[in-house]
């Protein structure tokens, strides 16, 4: 093997800008689709929720939500999300090997995860299979429910997601991004949109772009295609919500 040395600090080795050019002209080939890439993109979302927890900004973020926000992106949330329901072919209903109940959003792995503090007194007494969880704990009281699942949307879902800072209306449409299909996905839409001023034409460019997802994930053929009108319904409510400010 060839070891190339400079002799000097201000000798340059023009060897180096023919490497160079290369590997720059394969990273501009190959790198931008890699990075673009669903995978990579949860990657990064990933990434970037498990750095603001270490930090502390999680949690900052989380207390910083004006109540205002906070009940508006609920409001807009329980529209969806209100009751229970225990579908079969909905993965964030299975829980341990057993299929339990998403109650207000709230599928069984958050609330087991939330057992011994937001949801603690209203898990007295508990002793099911931890799939039913949420269900015990919502038939328990469903207004205290209702009050427990906005501070665990507030600390998962609204601050990991990006939403925090968003002004109304990008901000519920964040924060319901954030709920029905993740805090890694709520995220990667505000990477790719990028900066737009206006909150308006924000919210617009996220329900969009989660519309987009929709229809990508509700083809005839996959297995999401028999919720396709209950998320396109969702993405047409929010624009009805948008079409308000």
């Amino acid at each position: 093997m060839t070891v190339y040395k400079i002799k000097h600090r201000d000798e340059f080795d023009f060897r180096l800008v023919t490497w160079g050019a290369v590997v720059l002209t394969g990273a501009y080939i190959l790198v931008p689709p890699v990075i673009q890439s669903e995978p990579a993109q949860q990657l990064i979302s990933v990434a970037q929720i498990t750095a603001d927890k270490v930090t502390g900004k999680t949690q900052k973020d989380a207390v910083s939500i004006p109540n205002t926000k906070a009940e508006a992106a609920l409001q807009l949330a329980f529209g969806f999300e209100g009751g229970c329901q225990n579908l079969g072919n909905d993965s964030g209903n299975w829980f341990q090997g057993q299929k339990g109940f998403t109650c207000m959003g709230i599928i069984p792995s958050v609330g087991w995860h939330h057992r011994n503090d937001l949801l603690s007194v209203l898990g007295t007494g508990f002793s099911g299979h931890p799939s039913m969880f949420v269900k015990f704990a919502y038939d328990k009281n469903p207004v205290a429910f209702k009050t427990a699942v906005a501070q665990i949307y507030k600390q998962d879902y609204f601050a990991p997601g990006g939403c925090a800072e968003l002004s109304q209306p990008a901000f519920e449409v964040c924060a319901d991004i954030a709920i029905n299909s993740g805090v890694g996905r709520s995220r990667q839409y505000l990477r790719e949109i990028g900066n737009i001023a206006d909150p308006k034409q924000l919210a617009r460019a996220l329900n969009e772009r989660h519309r987009q997802d929709y229809l990508k994930w509700s083809a005839p053929g996959n297995k999401d295609s028999v919720f396709r009108a209950g998320w396109l319904s969702r993405a047409d409510r929010r624009d009805r919500y948008i079409d308000k400010f």
